[in-house]
């Protein structure tokens, strides 16, 4: 059950994907500011996940789940800031070859710091997962000059993104499994909180009359893409405590790039070249490895 859930995450989070890039296509004049974007989004978290802590039997609201949830709220905060600023000021291949890789850092806290076991087909899945990330990405064809600038926005973003793996695994070591709702609903008012802050800065800054609300097309994406991030982000949280860190982190952050990656060529109409489609089944074979061995 948990290898499907797994793969629902993944589904979810690459189809949130997918819209953010839509959205980006149809917001060419930055009318709908991608903080509101996500603003959007993490409100919609808040009926949900109230929805599904009162389903559950044994729900309770904690005093690490209130903690982890501000930690959580500002490094999901920081994550986008970081992202956005990285993408903008360098290369986006690069930028998204260190996203992927940041798996390798909740995977050796997992292994470090909660004892997890590691198998030697989980070494070499890992392994494999890294190369076929590079080979997807395609670095070393970006001729973009690397500046200083993108190189701290860079490891901000490298930062946070790990933080949130040793996020999800110090909160599963230290809750009992009935509070995961109540940590996330902390998260998504601090979040949105964060994000409205810095949407009215923007506005300022930029010297606009306000932020532009999103209608139509926009609104659709936000709610949609609201609903699939609170689905994958709940599914992670469970999983990455029960599930090996050598397994859960590659696997989810390597399937998440090579789909984006097919998805870009069948959707996009992005051009894959030989050593992309090489890295893809690598990352499949990858996945198999670790998975199955």
């Amino acid at each position: 059950m948990e290898y499907l859930l797994m793969m629902v995450s993944v589904l979810c989070s690459v189809t949130s994907s997918v819209l953010f890039r839509v959205y980006s296509n149809m917001n060419k004049n930055n009318g709908v500011s991608v903080y509101i974007y996500n603003a959007v989004g993490t409100v919609l978290w808040l009926p949900i996940l109230a929805v599904v802590f009162w389903s559950m039997p044994g729900a309770v609201w904690t005093q690490t789940a209130v903690v982890y949830g501000f930690v959580y709220g500002a490094t999901l905060f920081l994550y986008l800031f970081f992202n956005c600023k990285a993408m903008t000021t360098g290369p986006v291949s690069l930028t998204m070859m260190i996203s992927a890789s940041c798996f390798i850092v909740a995977t050796l806290f997992g292994v470090l710091y909660c004892k997890e076991a590691i198998t030697p087909a989980q070494i070499t899945g890992m392994v494999l997962m890294l190369f076929a990330l590079i080979l997807c990405v395609n670095p070393r064809f970006s001729g973009e000059k690397l500046t200083k600038q993108w190189f701290l926005y860079a490891l901000g973003f490298f930062a946070a993104n790990s933080g949130i793996g040793i996020i999800y695994k110090m909160f599963g070591s230290a809750s009992s499994g009935n509070d995961y709702d109540a940590m996330l609903i902390v998260a998504a008012i601090v979040a949105t909180v964060l994000y409205l802050i810095f949407a009215k800065g923007e506005a300022i800054k930029n010297n606009t009359k306000e932020v532009v609300f999103a209608r139509n097309k926009i609104l659709i994406l936000m709610i949609l893409s609201g609903i699939l991030t609170c689905v994958f982000i709940r599914l992670n949280v469970m999983l990455s405590a029960v599930l090996p860190s050598a397994l859960f982190f590659p696997v989810t952050s390597g399937s998440n790039v090579i789909l984006c990656t097919v998805v870009g060529r069948f959707a996009f109409g992005e051009r894959l070249s030989g050593i992309q489609i090489f890295g893809i089944v690598m990352g499949l074979c990858a996945i198999v490895i670790s998975g199955c061995l």
